[in-house]
């Protein structure tokens, strides 16, 4: 369906702990409230292989053309994981999704259906419910949805989104044209570890291009290629240069960012808290997109937040990160 781009209902999901290995659930929507619990639906045993199995397989995805394909990339191959996209997703949706707040979400998912409105699921999960962060909740998979069930994510009406504690979403009101710093920050020594890279650039300047007309530049694209974390930050303390949207691609860990030293050519590792200091004060940022493994996932054990929290949590607006 083609989504109204004017308004969007709302469902905000906020999940804290509230007993021995239980949580609590509470929704907030355009249509009303609902309360329940949750358990974890799988013991954490087999979490951890499935998890690690995604991780060791998810590259095979890359040239899938349906979801289907997608789902059967991941789960297969060496490293097998115990539990498919679609099993994890439906355990997951099961225990979030029942009682009071299945009958409510079905509500608003029919009426964003029925009227054309995009139904964005935002999740928002406490700290303290720390076995929680890291789950891929982006799998979330709804079985009586239509005749095969649906993946929500993979729907661009109902996207899930993560929300950082008391954070609202900032909306992009930006003065064209749209400034995007593409990143590339890939060091010799781990170069064989991202495939195509000028290919992926090449495919992003593309679709964007595709927006500017020959009377109107509705965005500008920069590239900073073999980036070091020096030059990266002298753009970003250049108020006309500051982008509204910084996509790096690189390679990343729990916490950091690898760049290359510009003159030694040594791996540096960018903490989460340079990166923060570094991006804090871009008040013009309005998305960052981390195209680099573990950016998503949190370290509990070394009280690191994780890459994409950290920066949400200094007013980042939005951050699309891997796990």
């Amino acid at each position: 369906m083609s989504p109204n781009q004017h308004q969007n209902l709302d469902f905000k999901i906020k999940i804290a702990p509230f007993g021995p290995a239980s949580f609590r659930v509470e929704v907030t929507s355009s249509e009303g409230k609902a309360t329940g619990t949750f358990k974890l639906p799988f013991d954490r045993a087999m979490l951890r292989n499935t998890l690690d199995g995604f991780r060791s397989n998810i590259k095979n995805s890359r040239d899938a053309r349906s979801e289907d394909e997608v789902a059967r990339k991941i789960s297969v191959g060496e490293g097998r994981a115990i539990l498919s996209p679609r099993q994890l997703g439906e355990g997951l949706f099961r225990e979030v999704f029942q009682g009071d707040i299945e009958t409510l979400y079905r509500k608003v998912r029919k009426q964003s259906w029925r009227e054309r409105i995009p139904l964005p699921f935002k999740f928002e999960i406490a700290p303290e419910a720390e076995a929680l962060i890291n789950l891929p909740w982006e799998y979330l998979f709804d079985p009586r949805w239509g005749k095969r069930g649906d993946f929500l994510a993979f729907n661009e009406d109902t996207p899930v989104i993560r929300l950082w504690p008391g954070q609202e979403p900032r909306p992009p009101d930006t003065d064209p044209p749209l400034r995007v710093l593409l990143v590339s920050a890939v060091p010799r020594k781990h170069e064989e570890g991202l495939g195509n890279l000028e290919r992926e650039i090449k495919a992003i300047e593309t679709h964007l291009q595709q927006l500017n007309r020959p009377d109107e530049v509705k965005v500008r694209i920069d590239h900073l290629k073999a980036a070091s974390l020096d030059e990266l930050a002298e753009i970003v303390r250049n108020p006309e240069r500051t982008p509204h949207i910084l996509h790096f691609i690189g390679h990343g860990d729990t916490g950091s960012l690898l760049f290359e030293e510009q003159h030694t050519g040594q791996v540096k590792s960018a903490s989460e808290e340079t990166l923060t200091i570094m991006l804090r004060n871009a008040s013009s940022l309005r998305l960052v997109v981390l195209n680099a493994c573990r950016t998503a996932r949190a370290n509990n054990l070394q009280d690191q937040l994780g890459v994409a929290q950290s920066l949400a949590d200094v007013g980042v607006p939005a951050v699309v990160a891997m796990q």
